[in-house]
Parts: structure tokens; C-alpha cells; sequence
């Protein structure tokens, strides 16, 4: 069994569908899981269209124009009287009678049960366009397999249930080929959930880790892992391979190829990851194991977006219980990068989301607090002198903190 998963990016444009199939094609697989996120910059646009049906806005605008661009696709990839019209327009009737109810009271539930129709409608295009190339391949509605919580948004997972799901479901059938949808699962009550940021890499190493998968190919828009974001640095360099460690070190510093919970299923497991570029399917990618490079060149990392808040007690008798503060932030799924101490105060770095604003009128009630935003926070796995010097220059310095293996600087 293998397990391979293609992101937004590689299902944006029809050539980019037709690459995708062409990839599949020459694979010739006989036992796989095929793993695929919502097109291009969809699940954008149903993030706009939930927060306007929400606020009672008018989402008919926003709606038509997800409909307009899935079925351009179609009507690119297949003839006029094909199924796949029908199939399509069965979705967009589920997505016709979720406007049609009044917005759900819980934000995040209802931002499931919308924006999850991103993956299915993916899904069955896809799915369409692989059968009519001639792959035998069955569709798999995610939902009935991954079983989550009720934590909408990042909703977590029940392993041994989804475990028994999985098996079950694509032990039952004589075709071994199969296409579902990342990011989503189902909870116990028949609702949708999400699994939170980069869910559809989870996705596909859920099914890895299930299935006692041989490999997992993750295939981006790069060529692999590099040193840094080829987009922000010039200098940034190809790593063929690289340890399970370091790349978990990586994902959490900030490199955005992978997230952290998608690589710990695999590596309990000890199942190959690659990390492909489905722009040049022949090269061999980056290959993730127990193995890495002897020695590493400096790996940088950047979180854009970030705040950085001093906590400070109200009174000379208070204390900052820092328990307290971590829930508080979890309570608005805010995720701390960065935190000092120091005789009085608590100094955080963290990610800003659309909570911020109700986050610092909690802290207010209990803390004094100061607080700067637009900040970026720089990580430097395995650092040397000339480089930090280098990445500083020009910039204001927050904070600074230094390990044997890692550097990390707030800058403005």
C-alpha cells in the first residue's frame, strides 16, 4: 500500500489536473490511496462565503462564483452530457441548503459543514477525470472512515476507530485504488470537522500510519525540502535527504512544507515520506527517514504575522499563572512560538488569528499588557555568526534567543 497526496496548488488549472493524472498514470499503482486538497484557492473562497452567511451578508455573489470556476473545470475536462454535471450539481444543492438555514450558533461548526465542500467537489472531479483515462479507481467519502471529536476546526482524532474504519472500508473492495479527500474527517453525530492547519498532509499520513503504508509522496510545487523558502531566499538549497527529527524541528520552527502532526504518524511507524514537485514528477524529491545528512548546512525558518506581548501582574501581590495563560490561548487556538520570563513579566510570541482582538480583552481583564504586531519571527536551525549578523541587518530586534542547534529573533 502507498499513500500519495496532491495539494491545491497541483489541482489549480485544468493542465495542472491533467499533469496530476498523467503522474497517476505512469505510477501504475495497484495499491494506493490517493489523497487530494480543494482547488487552487478554493477553500479561500468558502472561508469568505461561511463569514458572509454568518454575518447575514450576501453570499449569492461569492457562491456562483464557486460554482462557476468547478464547473469551467469540467467543462474543460469532459464532454457536455458526462455524469460528472449531475454529481456536481448535487453538491452545489448541499451547498444551496446550508445558505439557505439560518448561520449555526457555533462558528466553527459551520465553518466545517461548508468549507469542507472544497475536498469533495476536488474529489469528484478528480475521481471523474482519472476513470475516464482509463484508471480503475473508487471514490471514498473521507468521513465515513477518519472519526473525529466535536473540536470543530482542529477537531482531533479517535485512531483506533478510524484505524478499524479504514481497513474495513478498503479491505471490502476488489479495487485497491482509491481517492478521497484530506483535511476533513466526521465526528460521531453525522457532523462534518476539519483537522486543522495543513490537514490534508495529516490526512494522507493517517491513512499511512492505518494501513502500514510501504511509502507516502507528498507532492508540492517545490522540489522538495530546501534550506529555506526559495521564495523569500535566493541562497536556499535542495536537501535529498533529511531525518525525521530534523524535519519535525523544521515544521515547527516555521518551514511550511510540512506540518509537525503530519510527520509524527509516519515516524512512529518508521514509513518513508517524499516530498516530490509535481512540476518535474521524473526528479526523486526529498526523501524523509530514519537517515538524514551527516551534517546540515543552516536551515532557516520564518513565521510571518506575529505579535509580541509582555504580560505583567495588576498588583505587587499577583502572579502570572502561566497555566492559565496557555489556556487562554488554546481556548482561542492561538499557537505560542516564543516565551521568556523574566523577576515580573511573561514575554510571548504567537501567531495572530481572527481571535486576536477578543484574545487581548481577556488578557486586559486580568493582565497589564503591551503588545506590538507585524512582526516576524526568524529561526535558524543549526546557526553560524555571519548569517544571524547578516538576517538582522537593517532590522529592529525584539528578542533574541540561542541554543547550540537553533537561533531564534523577533524582528521588526
Amino acid at each position: 500500500m502507498e499513500v500519495f497526496k496532491f495539494g491545491g496548488a497541483s489541482l489549480a488549472t485544468v493542465e495542472n489536473i491533467k499533469n496530476v493524472a498523467q503522474i497517476i498514470a505512469s505510477l501504475k499503482l495497484t495499491d494506493a490511496v490517493i489523497i487530494v486538497s480543494a482547488m487552487g484557492k478554493t477553500t479561500k473562497a468558502f472561508e469568505k462565503l461561511h463569514h458572509t452567511h454568518s454575518t447575514n451578508g450576501a453570499c449569492e455573489p461569492i457562491a456562483a462564483e464557486i460554482k462557476h470556476f468547478h464547473l469551467g473545470m469540467a467543462e474543460e475536462l469532459f464532454d457536455s452530457n458526462d455524469e460528472i454535471f449531475e454529481q456536481l450539481n448535487d453538491r452545489f444543492v448541499e451547498i444551496d441548503w446550508i445558505l439557505e438555514d439560518d448561520p449555526l450558533p457555533n462558528y466553527d461548526q459551520g465553518y466545517d459543514q461548508l468549507v469542507s465542500m472544497g475536498e469533495i467537489l476536488s474529489s469528484i472531479i478528480v475521481h471523474r477525470y482519472l476513470e475516464i483515462q482509463g484508471q480503475v479507481i473508487s471514490w471514498l467519502d473521507v468521513r465515513d472512515v477518519i472519526r473525529t471529536d466535536n473540536n470543530y476546526r482542529n477537531a482531533g482524532l479517535d485512531w483506533d476507530l478510524s484505524k478499524t474504519l479504514i481497513n474495513a472500508k478498503l479491505n471490502q473492495q476488489k479495487n485497491k485504488v482509491f481517492i478521497t479527500q484530506g483535511f476533513i474527517g466526521g465526528s460521531s453525530e453525522n457532523f462534518t470537522t476539519t483537522l486543522g492547519l495543513e490537514g490534508s498532509d495529516f490526512t494522507a499520513s493517517i491513512f499511512a500510519y492505518c494501513l502500514d503504508a510501504q511509502s507516502m509522496t507528498v507532492w508540492k510545487d517545490v522540489p522538495g525540502l530546501m534550506t529555506a523558502d526559495p521564495k523569500k531566499f535566493e541562497d536556499a538549497q535542495f536537501l535529498d535527504k533529511v531525518s525525521y527529527q530534523v524535519v519535525l524541528e523544521m515544521a515547527d520552527a516555521g518551514a511550511k512544507v510540512l506540518h509537525p502532526k503530519a510527520l509524527r504518524p509516519v515516524k512512529n511507524k518508521n514509513i518513508p515520506l517524499f516530498v516530490r514537485s509535481f512540476n518535474h514528477p521524473t526528479e526523486p524529491g526529498t526523501k524523509i527517514s530514519l537517515e538524514g545528512l551527516s551534517e546540515y548546512p543552516p536551515l532557516k525558518m520564518i513565521k510571518e504575522d506575529q505579535v509580541f506581548m509582555i504580560l505583567s501582574p495588576k498588583s505587587f501581590n499577583q502572579r502570572v499563572d502561566l497555566g492559565n495563560v496557555f489556556s487562554i490561548f488554546d481556548s482561542y487556538k492561538m499557537s505560542i512560538n516564543l516565551i521568556q520570563r523574566s523577576a515580573i513579566n511573561y514575554s510571548i510570541c504567537f501567531t495572530k488569528n481572527q481571535h486576536f482582538e477578543t484574545l487581548v480583552k481577556e488578557l486586559q481583564s486580568t493582565f497589564e499588557i503591551e503588545y506590538q504586531e507585524n512582526l516576524e519571527l526568524i529561526n535558524v536551525l543549526y546557526p553560524q555568526d555571519e548569517l544571524i549578523t547578516k538576517l538582522r541587518e537593517g532590522r529592529d530586534l525584539i528578542l533574541a534567543q540561542r541554543t547550540r542547534e537553533i537561533y531564534r529573533m523577533i524582528l521588526a
